[in-house]
Order: C-alpha cells, then structure tokens, then sequence
C-alpha cells in the first residue's frame, strides 16, 4: 500500500476531515489533499508528526508493505494494549482484595488486644488471645471471609505477574 492511500485510510478511521489534518499538521489543505491523491509527498518532519497523530510507525507510513502485514501489525499492537490495560486492572484488582483482607486481618488482631478476653465456657474451654476474641465475638466467619478475600487477591496478582513475565 502506497503512503498516499495509507495517509488517506488513517484520516478516515480517524474520523478526521482533511481540513481538521491540516490544521494539525500546519499545513493547508490542499497540501493534504495532495498528498492523499498522490500528486506529491509530504516532507520527512510531517511524516513524523502523521505518525505521532495517528499513532502508527514512520516504518508503516513509508515502507510499501502488503496491506494485510500492514493490518495485522496493527491488530497486534492494539491487542497488546488490550492485553496490558487488562493485566494492569487485574492486578490492581488483586491487589486491592490483598489490601483490604491484609488490614481486616490487622484490626481484629489488634482489637484482640485492645478487647482481650479471658472466659471459661460451660464445658471447661477456655477462650484466650486472638481465637478467643474470634470465638467470643462470634465474628469467626467475617475473619474467614476476609481471610478469603485476601488469598484470592494475592492469587490474582501472581498470575497476573507470572502471566506478564511470560508475555514478555
């Protein structure tokens, strides 16, 4: 695919008129339109800066490479960006589950000792420290919850690390 169609495919996905590209580029729009029918070349600076609006390589602009490479260069660069926006909000995800099971594991410890306990229950059992207060405050299962929470967080950003590694 030759530079011409290939300035004039991008402006189109775009959704860019030649006017708007012009502006852009700080040239007049016949220049553009020049450009896109083929009757001359835009010089090597706005080659640069049609590479950086549309973001795409100055190799794509310029080399004459088959327009189905040239697609499906393209498609793998977006689907790295999908793949990298996606990786980067999982592991934001299970870190904020870690977060948040890590500093609920952290209150009821420290309200263990704020709130010790120290009861003898109806069959002899004694409840002391951390499992007491657990036991006694009846709040065993939110514990687990958390406990939970936190594992599964951990887990998600490991995978998301080791698939990122593996990617890479």
């Amino acid at each position: 695919m030759k530079l011409f169609v290939k300035i004039q495919q991008l402006r189109k996905q775009n959704g860019m008129s030649q006017e708007k590209l012009a502006q852009l580029l700080g040239v007049s729009r016949q220049s553009v339109s020049k450009w896109e029918s083929g009757q001359s070349l835009p010089e090597i600076d706005k080659i640069i800066q049609l590479s950086n609006i549309f973001e795409v390589t100055t190799d794509y602009l310029l080399k004459d490479v088959a327009e189905e490479k040239c697609i499906d260069i393209l498609r793998k660069e977006k689907e790295k960006d999908v793949l990298a926006h996606h990786t980067s909000f999982m592991f934001k995800v299970g870190f904020t589950m870690f977060s948040v099971g890590v500093v609920a594991i952290a209150v009821f410890w420290i309200l263990s000792i704020v709130y010790p306990t120290y009861r003898v229950m109806w069959d002899g059992t004694l409840l002391t420290g951390f499992s007491g207060f657990l036991i006694l405050h009846e709040v065993t299962p939110v514990f687990i919850f958390f406990c939970v929470v936190g594992t599964i967080g951990l887990g998600m950003m490991l995978f998301e690390k080791k698939k990122e590694k593996v990617s890479v």
